[in-house]
């Protein structure tokens, strides 16, 4: 059995103190195609095409060490599938859960969405 998957682009922007919010530009990746029970890398890159540095916030992101959300939406046959990894509660943000992106940067992570989400049905999927 196999599994197909479809990832959409992403663009981010991201709140900043000025009247002119920086943005970020985000690209997912994943494998075309996935032998039943592998693992589905997806591969995200954020990309700071601005002038001025940023500060993005890790929480609720694939540049957590851990799923603590989720941060896709994932569907098949029309259907969102439901997330099955940890949920973290939180106080407020401190300066080491932020990552800095100074201009030009990117950074990229990799996460396995099986570590979320039952893709065990052979089907097309989309990831979003």
């Amino acid at each position: 059995m196999t599994g197909r998957f479809a990832a959409a682009a992403l663009l981010c922007a991201m709140a900043g103190s000025t009247s002119a919010a920086p943005t970020l530009r985000c690209a997912l990746q994943a494998p075309a195609q996935v032998a039943a029970g592998q693992p589905v890398v997806l591969r995200f890159t954020v990309t700071n095409p601005g002038p001025a540095a940023v500060q993005m916030l890790r929480w609720n992101t694939p540049f957590e060490a851990h799923w603590m959300a989720p941060f896709v939406e994932v569907r098949r046959g029309g259907k969102a599938l439901r997330y099955q990894g940890p949920m973290a509660k939180r106080g407020d943000p401190q300066a080491e859960h932020y990552l800095p992106l100074g201009p030009g940067e990117s950074l990229t992570a990799e996460v396995d969405l099986t570590q979320a989400f039952d893709l065990s049905p052979r089907g097309l999927y989309r990831v979003q």
